[in-house]
């Protein structure tokens, strides 16, 4: 029962964080999500790990007072062929309830494994998305400065009758290496 609320809440933890991540368009949000995911899929391996240990205790626990019982029986009533048989059947079916209920518990252990690693890609993919969206801004911002340093170079005053382009077009700007200058 625990492993399946786990289970849900990282699937949960998962979605929020996608959607959060997806609506801002923020490289900073992007990679705040992807830390948390991380964060999220470590606490949850954590979890998972001592709950799986504490299981695997619970049902070694269980086969010995089984075998305990068992033995027990047969010390009792071994004089009893039929009660021996009895007890004998009754020792296989507990131990093959063990044997069924660590099988179940080591799947959904693995499936809530399988969560966590999905969230650590989903995790490296927000990463991978919030830095394409920095080169992505990055590109943009140095375009938009050239296209502004050309449209008004950095040391040129810009007057208020000064149009798109302006300036004298035949004198060359020496601070501007967009309009025939050589300083960077």
């Amino acid at each position: 029962m625990r492993a399946q609320a786990l289970d849900f809440a990282a699937v949960a933890a998962v979605v929020v964080f996608v959607a959060a991540a997806g609506c801002a368009g923020n490289a900073r949000v992007d990679l705040a999500a992807a830390d948390a995911l991380d964060s999220l899929a470590a606490a949850t391996r954590t979890a998972l790990v001592e709950y799986h240990d504490e299981l695997e205790a619970a049902d070694s626990r269980r086969e010995s007072a089984a075998i305990d019982a068992f033995i027990a029986r047969i010390r009792r009533d071994n004089d009893d062929e039929q009660l021996c048989a009895a007890h004998a059947a009754a020792f296989k079916t507990a131990l093959a309830r063990v044997r069924e209920d660590r099988h179940v518990e080591l799947e959904r252990y693995r499936a809530a494994l399988d969560n966590a690693d999905t969230a650590v890609e989903v995790a490296d993919g927000l990463r991978r998305l919030a830095v394409q969206s920095l080169t992505l801004e990055d590109e943009t911002r140095r375009y938009l400065l050239s296209l502004l340093e050309t449209v008004h170079p950095a040391n040129e005053p810009v007057e208020e009758s000064a149009t798109v382009g302006g300036g004298d077009a035949t004198q060359p700007d020496p601070n501007n290496p967009h309009n025939g200058g050589t300083n960077p």
